[in-house]
């Protein structure tokens, strides 16, 4: 896979790559990844990508939206 960066404020890292499936086997140990190693991961079905994974913060940082959180957090 080619990485290229394109933005300073996005993920130096290279995205990883995942199967559908692994993701639905191992959601809480992905979405850490996620949160806690600021990693972007691409999820594939059948060998084409269909979801990007992103921290909510670059989320936040690429839509200029904020995501809604519970009241109180």
């Amino acid at each position: 896979m080619l990485c290229i960066n394109l933005d300073k404020a996005m993920n130096n890292k290279c995205p990883s790559v995942i199967s559908s499936t692994t993701l639905q086997r191992e959601v809480g140990r992905v979405t850490r990844r996620v949160n806690r190693n600021k990693e972007h991961i691409i999820v594939e079905r059948d060998g084409f990508p269909i979801v990007v994974m992103i921290p909510i913060d670059e989320y936040e940082q690429l839509t200029g939206r904020k995501a809604a959180r519970p009241q109180g957090k």
